[in-house]
Formats: structure tokens, C-alpha cells, sequence
């Protein structure tokens, strides 16, 4: 498969990044100054204002619909525009554009390819919140023993697809657990992934909204999603798993 660069898009949701969300732009324009970028502004205060060219596009929600809901506005618009190739990227600084090509080199023998950033050979720059490592980890095992995968990482939002993975992608979740339903639709549909090693860094500490902001309540949301996906029952599991590692640690 040759690339054509025209037709790669970048989407990256944001919300209230601010000045993060401007350096990471930058960073894409210089990786990938021929394909095209998608900004999609969950209901920011004050809004995103950036200049509108061909090749830089800006979505917004009025008001915060969610992670996921934002994800799939980016790639909705992206494929109606002609994308072939999308990468995703968050926009508060934690994944780094100059790794992007490590993902275009993956993805001509795969259908898309997700970052890790607890993979053996990811740097780490920085620590990781212990509530999100905990969960990660729990969630992964879990994906893991269902799918047969051998992920590291079920969380990053640094992925790279072919536009074909998202015909009959119809997400119910608009919010953090999207991810999970992802992986769901590449389990059912058999699709061909790697995990590239990415960094981890977490330069802002932003916190959940509501009840996800309880390490407990957070995990049961994400248990109950993969629950109704696969049809198996999991949230005393994966409780018990996090009562498990909170003792023993």
C-alpha cells in the first residue's frame, strides 16, 4: 500500500487544552505538512479559535458531549472528506507527533495500529496517576483473557487507522469508555493491529467528571461496557482485582 498523504487526516478532541492544543497542531503541520487536520472542540470555555485553511479544520460541539462523542465527529468528518488513513492524537501534550511515523510505517500490514505506553520499549517520562495505571492494567488483562489479544495498553488515544475499520462502527458510548468498544468492534471484525511503543508523560493532571472521579465507580463503568459487549459477567472480577492490588500494594 502507498500512502498518499493528502489523504491522511489527524484528529485530535479537545477540551480546554488551550495552549498544549496549539504546540501539538504545530507539531503535526511539521510531521505531516501535506495531509490534513480536524480539531474537534468539545464545548471549550473559552472556545478554541484557530485560522480555518484547507488543510486545517475546525469542529465544534456547543457544548462538552464527551471523549468519545468528539472522536467521532473527527473521524465522521474525515471520512466524509475523503480520508483513508486517520491518526488520533489527545491534545493536552501527552503523545508526541514526531512518532507518527513509526505508526504509517505499521500501517500498511495492518488495519490500524494503537500507541502503548506501557509496552517494554516505551519511554517513560514521566509518572503515570496511580488510579489510571491501576485501572489500565485491570482493564487490559481483562481484554486480554476475552480477545485473545496481547495488549499493553487499552486506553491510548494515539492510534492510527484505514478508513475501512469504522463501516459499521456504531459506538453507544460517548464518553472514555469508547475505547473499549473499539477493541470489541476489532475483536467481532477479526482486524489486524500492532501496538507501537509511545511515551508515557502526563503533563497536565486533569481529572474525571462526576462519579468517575471514584477510582471504584470509574472501573465499574468500564466493566460494565466490556459486560454488555461480550456478554459475560465481569464487575465482581475486576472489583475484586482492584481490592486485590489496593491490599497487596
Amino acid at each position: 500500500m502507498s500512502i498518499n498523504k493528502e489523504k491522511i487526516f489527524v484528529v485530535i478532541p479537545a477540551y480546554n487544552e488551550k495552549e498544549s492544543l496549539y504546540r501539538v497542531i504545530s507539531e503535526t503541520k511539521d510531521i505531516l505538512p501535506e495531509s490534513k487536520i480536524v480539531v474537534v472542540d468539545d464545548g471549550s470555555d473559552p472556545p478554541v479559535r484557530i485560522i480555518k485553511n484547507p488543510k486545517l479544520n475546525l469542529l465544534r460541539h456547543e457544548y462538552n458531549m464527551g471523549y468519545g462523542a468528539s472522536l467521532m465527529s473527527g473521524i465522521e468528518f474525515s471520512i466524509s472528506s475523503g480520508a483513508e488513513i486517520i491518526i488520533t492524537i489527545d491534545a493536552d501534550g501527552q503523545h508526541f507527533p514526531r512518532r507518527i511515523p513509526d505508526f504509517l510505517n505499521k500501517i500498511e500490514k495492518n488495519d490500524f495500529v494503537s500507541g502503548s505506553r506501557y509496552h517494554p520499549l516505551s519511554l517513560r517520562l514521566s509518572d503515570s496517576p496511580s488510579d489510571r495505571r491501576i485501572i489500565n492494567m485491570i482493564i487490559t488483562k481483562i481484554l486480554n483473557e476475552l480477545t485473545g489479544f496481547n495488549l499493553t495498553d487499552s486506553f491510548c488515544g494515539f492510534k492510527c487507522y484505514k478508513s475501512h475499520v469504522f463501516e459499521y462502527f456504531a459506538p453507544e458510548e460517548k464518553g472514555y469508555g469508547f475505547p473499549l468498544e473499539f477493541w470489541y468492534h476489532a475483536y467481532k471484525f477479526k482486524f489486524k493491529f500492532e501496538e507501537v511503543p509511545c511515551e508515557l508523560y502526563y503533563p497536565l493532571r486533569k481529572e474525571f467528571p462526576g462519579d468517575l472521579k471514584d477510582v471504584k465507580k470509574r472501573l465499574k463503568y468500564y466493566l460494565e461496557i466490556l459486560e454488555k459487549k461480550f456478554k459475560v459477567k465481569l464487575v465482581e472480577k475486576g472489583l475484586k482485582m482492584l481490592k486485590e492490588y489496593l491490599k497487596s500494594n
